[in-house]
C-alpha cells in the first residue's frame, strides 16, 4: 500500500471536482504540512531520503549520504576555484563528482526505491557508465591538455562536462519516453476511491509565491494476490480530477513494485529537455571557442 490516509502531505478527498470548502481545506493542509516541514526539518529529510512503504537499504542510505556530500561539496569546491584561478584543480574536483555519481547511479540503479516516475534499471546504468568514462575524459584533460594557454585548458574542462551532461540527459530522455514499455508494463483493472491533493510553490526574488495545485486519483486493485491503493507517481496539475470517484479504469503500474502508477510523463520530461538542450548548446559554443 502506497496510499497512507494519515500522511500529512496531501489532503484526500471523495471529490473529484473539489467545491470551494474543500479547495480551502486542501490549501490550509498543504500550508500546514509546509510549517510542519520548517519545525521539524530532520524528520522531513528522513522522510525525503527514505522510500514510501519500504525502508531503503544501509548501503543505499550510505551512497546517498556520500552522494550529496560529494555533489554540494563538488560545487562549492568548483565554485571557489575560479576567483583564486586554481583551474588545474577543477577536473579533480569534477572528476570525482562524476565519478561518484555515476557508481551510484550503476550500483543503485537496482536497489534504491523511488516515490515518483521511475526509468528503467537499464537506462540509470548507461548513465552511470557515462559519468565514470567522463571522469576518466576529465582526468584525461587535466595530464594530457597544455596548460600554455589556460583559456582553452578551461574551455575544454567545461566542454567535456556539458557533453557529458549532454549525453546523461538524453539517455534519461528516453528511460522516460520509453518507461511506459520497460518499468509500467502490467494493466490492471482499478477502482478510483477518491482524490489526493497537494500544492507546489514557486517564486523569485522577492515577489509572492504563486501556488500551483496538483492532484491526483487515488486507485485500488490487486497484483499478485495483494491488495493495494496508490496514486500517480506523477500527480496531474490542478485542482480537479477526471475520472468519476468509484469507477473502474485500467492503469499501468510497474510489476517489480505495484504500488507505482504510471501518470502522465510530461512534467517529468520538460526538466530532462531542458538540460539536455542547455548542455547541447554549451558543448557546441565552448567547441567552437576552443578551435577558433
Amino acid at each position: 500500500m502506497r496510499f497512507d490516509p494519515e500522511d500529512k502531505q496531501f489532503y484526500f478527498s471523495t471529490q473529484m471536482i473539489p467545491n470551494d470548502a474543500e479547495n480551502e481545506a486542501s490549501f490550509a493542509s498543504f500550508k500546514a504540512y509546509q510549517q510542519m516541514c520548517l519545525d521539524n526539518p530532520g524528520a522531513w529529510i528522513r522522510n525525503m531520503v527514505n522510500s514510501e512503504g519500504d525502508e531503503q537499504s544501509p548501503l543505499m542510505k550510505v551512497f546517498s549520504i556520500i552522494a550529496g556530500i560529494v555533489i554540494f561539496g563538488g560545487i562549492f569546491a568548483t565554485i571557489l576555484c575560479l576567483p583564486v584561478k586554481k583551474y588545474e584543480n577543477i577536473p579533480w574536483i569534477m572528476g570525482t563528482l562524476m565519478l561518484v555519481l555515476g557508481i551510484f547511479s550503476i550500483v543503485g540503479a537496482k536497489l534504491q526505491g523511488s516515490k515518483v516516475f521511475a526509468e528503467s534499471v537499464l537506462c540509470q546504468r548507461i548513465e552511470g557508465i557515462i559519468g565514470v568514462l567522463g571522469a576518466f575524459g576529465l582526468l584525461a584533460i587535466k595530464f594530457l591538455f597544455p596548460r600554455d594557454d589556460i583559456g582553452k585548458f578551461v574551455m575544454t574542462v567545461f566542454c567535456e562536462i556539458a557533453f557529458v551532461l549532454f549525453l546523461v540527459m538524453a539517455v534519461k530522455l528516453i528511460g522516460y519516453v520509453r518507461a511506459p514499455k520497460s518499468v509500467y508494463t502490467e494493466e490492471v483493472l482499478a477502482t478510483c476511491i477518491g482524490y489526493v491533493r497537494t500544492y507546489v510553490s514557486s517564486n523569485s526574488g522577492d515577489e509572492i509565491p504563486t501556488y500551483t495545485a496538483l492532484n491526483s486519483p487515488v486507485f485500488e486493485y490487486y497484483y499478485g494476490g495483494s491488495k493495494y491503493q496508490a496514486y500517480y507517481d506523477v500527480m496531474d496539475s490542478g485542482k480537479d480530477g477526471k475520472i468519476r470517484v468509484g469507477s473502474g479504469q485500467v492503469i499501468r503500474i510497474n510489476p517489480e513494485d505495484p504500488s507505482h502508477i504510471l501518470g502522465s510523463i510530461k512534467s517529468r520530461i520538460e526538466g530532462p529537455l531542458f538540460f539536455a538542450i542547455a548542455s547541447f548548446i554549451a558543448t557546441i559554443v565552448l567547441l567552437v571557442l576552443i578551435l577558433i
